[in-house]
């Protein structure tokens, strides 16, 4: 019973090890391997290589194909025990390849794949990584944990448990994960908060409506470019609108700036601080104009402010037009090159006094529509007593505006819409929607990835963190200064570079780099390129510098296994060729 138990194993094994070793099994793992890289291919051409990784690369499924054509690979080699000199060429190419999946393996779940952001002046190692993460905080309950999701190619809406205490108090779930997304608000009424106000501007070129939250910074204000509408508690004076401007003429001399105010030099000769020069502002213009190849005064409005002025010198004597809005202006309407080397601006620093403003301010009756001022230039229109749906002129042009809802208090409601995996926007993030279940009472919320919802229950604190697990570099980088260049006359982006010190203490390393598109950092085994940028949008921000950064561990195997691939089919073919066999008539002898 026992040898018959034994036998019936010894055969099961060697059942086994046939189909592993068999021809059939590589033919199909080879087809199916082949059908899974043709579909990788067209999922990062289409949507992308995140999308590729995560359905396909990064899956456990694509990982068990490998194994098995591994072992499929391996066993093949053992078939042809006890070896012969004339295995050689067949043994080095099945090495080759075993080489070329293990790399492969390594590389799917052991490799680095993230991004580094600097700010110019920065120092930083920590990459973020494509892996989702969910930090929640809720001491009353003992709970601080994070918490990894699975990340989603496409849109995708279900339940799945986060956490749940053992009690079930409190429990959080994932009912939405958005890989691409751009955030939304909706307005609700509330019992406290703000006042929020929607509200409609038509005209011959513009239709499109506005919320306004009062005095809320980022909500409480519309920038339309020549206009700008407010919802403030504060009314804008007409002295206000006569604020004298700031205005100064400046020189450049190379890597030195000079400024002059324009009011001391008016008609006066004031010396160039540190310069053998001195300036006298002849004539000032609000808004200047040229008519019959003079310069002359428009308006009164000062939408084109201009100088004249005479900068003298030993043995110098220069009349200059400088425009402010103009800086680069044709020499044909006055600027001409200083013989003193300088650089010359004229620089206005205060609002246009044209510019086109509607500010809601609240009634002392918080149950009634606010009343208006239009602003246009100097001048401020003020309209009270405002009614729901009805048209009224905002001055400017044809535009009218019209209130459409007004809450006495509301609350701003932040959702995300989801965009096509195939989208190319720049300010797409991921997005996930959760439900935080306390004491059966469920309380939903949007978070975008970087972003944080701090919730309070009976007093007691609860933080809700959506974000991406980042890796540290055993060395530091720190971005001293980006540059980019255009092509002439265009604003299209010709290259762009980074220049950087790699800092390393532990090898009391400090290293000077460029890297740029086509020349990556290449240290401690990580890849690190020039992959994108953001320039600084306000005054006192600074660009940006985005680098891709890689640790393939995999690489020297896969790489090595290729060239030991390459040489075992030589091997393979010239073994073949000149390997000694009896003529096919030889068995008559035996």
């Amino acid at each position: 019973m026992s040898n018959t138990y034994q036998e019936r194993i010894s055969q099961l094994l060697i059942e086994i090890f046939k189909f592993f070793s068999s021809v059939k099994l590589a033919i199909i793992l080879l087809f199916t391997l082949a059908a899974i890289l043709a579909a990788g291919t067209f999922i990062e051409s289409s949507y992308g290589a995140d999308a590729a990784k995560i359905l396909i690369y990064q899956t456990t499924w694509f990982s068990l194909v490998l194994v098995i054509l591994g072992i499929n690979v391996f066993s093949a080699t053992l078939t042809r025990l006890p070896w012969k000199p004339k295995h050689i060429g067949f043994l080095i190419t099945h090495l080759g390849i075993l080489m070329i999946l293990t790399g492969s393996l390594m590389t799917q779940r052991h490799g680095v794949d993230g991004v580094l952001s600097l700010e110019e002046g920065e120092q930083g190692n920590r990459i973020v990584l494509q892996e989702p993460l969910i930090y929640f905080s809720a001491p009353t309950w003992s709970i601080d944990e994070t918490f990894p999701i699975q990340p989603h190619a496409f849109v995708w809406t279900g339940n799945k448990k986060i956490y749940d205490s053992q009690n079930n108090e409190i429990r959080l779930d994932l009912l939405r994960f958005l890989p691409k997304a751009i955030p939304k608000e909706t307005i609700q009424a509330a019992d406290t908060g703000p006042a929020a106000l929607l509200i409609t501007l038509k005209g011959a070129f513009i239709n499109s409506e506005h919320w306004l939250m009062l005095d809320e910074p980022g909500s409480g204000t519309v920038d339309l470019g020549m206009a700008e509408i407010t919802f403030s508690q504060t009314p804008i004076s007409e002295t206000a609108l006569d604020s004298e401007q700031s205005e100064q003429v400046t020189f450049i001399f190379g890597d030195k700036t000079i400024d002059v105010p324009a009011a001391s030099a008016l008609r006066h000769s004031i010396p160039i601080e540190g310069t053998p020069y001195a300036v006298e502002i002849i004539n000032v213009f609000q808004d200047a104009r040229v008519e019959n190849g003079e310069l002359v005064e428009h308006s009164d409005q000062p939408r084109n402010p201009a100088l004249q002025m005479v900068v003298t010198g030993p043995d110098l004597e220069e009349y200059h037009t400088v425009f402010a809005n103009f800086p680069e202006f044709p020499t044909l309407h006055g600027l001409k090159e200083s013989q003193t080397g300088a650089k010359i601006l004229y620089r206005v620093q205060a609002k246009p006094p044209d510019k086109l403003q509607l500010r809601f301010i609240p009634s002392s009756n918080e149950e009634e529509l606010p009343w208006v001022q239009s602003i246009s230039g100097k001048q401020v229109r003020e309209t009270h007593g405002i009614q729901f749906q009805q048209s009224y002129p905002t001055g400017w042009n044809d535009i009218e505006f019209t209130v459409e809802t007004y809450f006495p208090h509301a609350v701003a409601q932040r959702r995300f819409e989801a965009l096509p995996p195939t989208s190319k926007l720049e300010s797409a993030t991921s997005a996930i929607e959760l439900q935080l279940t306390i004491q059966n009472q469920p309380i939903l919320f949007w978070l975008g990835n970087g972003q944080q919802q701090r919730l309070s229950f009976s007093e007691t604190p609860i933080h809700v963190a959506f974000g991406q697990r980042t890796l540290p570099m055993d060395f530091d980088l720190k971005l001293k200064d980006f540059k980019i260049t255009y092509n002439p006359g265009t604003q299209t982006p010709a290259s762009f570079e980074s220049d950087v010190v790699l800092l390393d203490p532990d090898k009391q390393i400090e290293r000077d780099i460029n890297i740029s598109m086509n020349e990556p950092l290449d240290y401690q085994g990580y890849k690190i390129y020039q992959s994108g940028y953001q320039l600084a949008q306000e005054p006192g921000e600074k660009d940006i510098s985005v680098f891709s950064v890689g640790n393939d561990p995999g690489i020297p195997l896969k790489y090595s296994g290729s060239i030991v691939l390459i040489l075992g089919t030589v091997i393979f073919f010239f073994t073949k060729k000149f390997s000694t066999s009896r003529p096919l008539d030889s068995k008559r002898d035996d």
